[in-house]
């Protein structure tokens, strides 16, 4: 990917695979090496969970993209 200037949007269910992307990739990269035993990434299983969240009106997703690639995210929404 070369670079180019994000664009910050509210994020689509189509979303869904990119956010869940980054999330793995993230937790991977810093979550991993503090822990002593960390479970194999399930791309679909994380897809399926985003492509749920981002159904819920009370949620606020935004994605950064790049290229249309989402290349980062942040999310809330009320206490669990």
């Amino acid at each position: 990917m070369t670079a180019g200037r994000a664009l910050i949007r509210r994020a689509r269910p189509s979303d869904a695979e990119g956010i869940a992307r980054v999330h793995i990739t993230s937790a991977d990269h810093s979550l991993a090496p503090l822990a002593g035993e960390w479970p194999a990434s399930d791309p679909e299983r994380r897809t399926a969970q985003w492509a749920a969240s981002l159904q819920t009106a009370e949620r606020l997703d935004m994605v950064a993209t790049v290229a249309d690639q989402v290349v980062g995210f942040i999310g809330g929404g009320p206490p669990r």
